[in-house]
């Protein structure tokens, strides 16, 4: 903290300042990496394709099926996990 102070002594004014400095957080931050967080982006991405392929590849299992007479496989397309 600093402090002034100015007195004026032909009109006995008087000027008094203070000045904080106040740091947040110095040193308590963690860097963030992006170069993982992309990772895990493009990770999560590739995954959701995987699934997307196989769901279309099931359906067109399904409607082979239904073609040949056969009863088609029902799966439930919830993701509970």
């Amino acid at each position: 903290m600093e402090t002034g102070i100015n007195h004026n002594t032909t009109t006995q004014q008087s000027t008094i300042t203070l000045k904080y400095k106040v740091e947040f957080g110095k040193g308590n931050l963690a860097k963030v990496d992006c170069s993982r967080l992309y990772n895990i982006t493009i990770e999560k991405q590739q995954l959701q394709l995987d699934t997307s392929r196989l769901e279309l590849e099931l359906l067109k299992l399904q409607i082979k099926a239904l073609k040949e007479g056969q009863p088609a496989t029902v799966v439930s397309n919830a993701n509970d996990w």
